[in-house]
C-alpha cells in the first residue's frame, strides 16, 4: 500500500528517473574500462528491488561474448544503492 502523501505518481516517478539517470551517469563516470563502451543496460533482477543494476558493455566484453548481455559475470555490473533513492522510493512503493 502507497504511503499518504501529497505527491502525485507522476511527480514521483519522474523524480526516481532523474536520480536514476544522475545515478547512472555518474557511476559510469567513476568506472575504469579496459575499451570503448558500447551501450548501458539498465536492469531490474529482482522484484523485490526496484534499483535497477547497471550493465556496461565494452567493445572488448561484446567481441569476447556470444550470449545475452546480461549473462555476462556479475562482476560486470554497477550496482546502485536502495539509499540513493529515498524517500522517494518509499513514497512510490
Amino acid at each position: 500500500m502507497r504511503a499518504q502523501t501529497t505527491t502525485s505518481n507522476a511527480d514521483l516517478a519522474n523524480r526516481l528517473s532523474e536520480k536514476t539517470a544522475a545515478h547512472a551517469i555518474e557511476s559510469l563516470k567513476n568506472a575504469t574500462f579496459d575499451s570503448p563502451l558500447l551501450s548501458v543496460q539498465l536492469s531490474y533482477r529482482q522484484v523485490t528491488n526496484y534499483v535497477p543494476g547497471i550493465l556496461p558493455l565494452t567493445d572488448r566484453e561484446c567481441s569476447a561474448s556470444s550470449g545475452p548481455v546480461s549473462t555476462l559475470d556479475h562482476k560486470h555490473w554497477i550496482t546502485l544503492t536502495d539509499q540513493d533513492f529515498e524517500p522517494e522510493m518509499n513514497e512510490f512503493i
